[in-house]
C-alpha cells in the first residue's frame, strides 16, 4: 500500500457509538462524514493500537497538549 496516494482528510469532528455487537467511529470533515463499524476485538485492537502509538510519540517527539482542543477548527484540507 502506496501512503503517498492515500486520500487524507483532516476530521472536524469524529464519533463513537456502540451496540452489543459493534462500536461505530464516524468522522465529519465539513459536509461528508465517513463511518467506520468495528467488531468489539477489533475495536479494542484499534484502541491498544492507537494508544501504543501514542505513547510512541510522545516519548520521541513530547507530550501531546489538548488545553484548548477545539473541535469546531474547520480543516484546511476541506475542498
Amino acid at each position: 500500500m502506496d501512503a503517498s496516494k492515500m486520500i487524507k482528510v483532516l476530521p472536524d469532528e469524529m464519533g463513537v457509538s456502540f451496540n452489543p455487537s459493534m462500536f461505530f467511529v464516524l468522522f465529519r470533515s465539513g459536509d461528508n462524514s465517513t463511518a467506520y463499524v468495528l467488531n468489539p476485538g477489533g475495536a479494542k485492537v484499534f484502541s491498544e493500537n492507537l494508544a501504543s502509538r501514542i505513547k510512541e510519540y510522545e516519548s520521541t517527539i513530547g507530550p501531546i497538549d489538548t488545553t484548548g482542543h477545539n473541535i469546531e477548527i474547520v480543516s484546511p484540507m476541506q475542498p
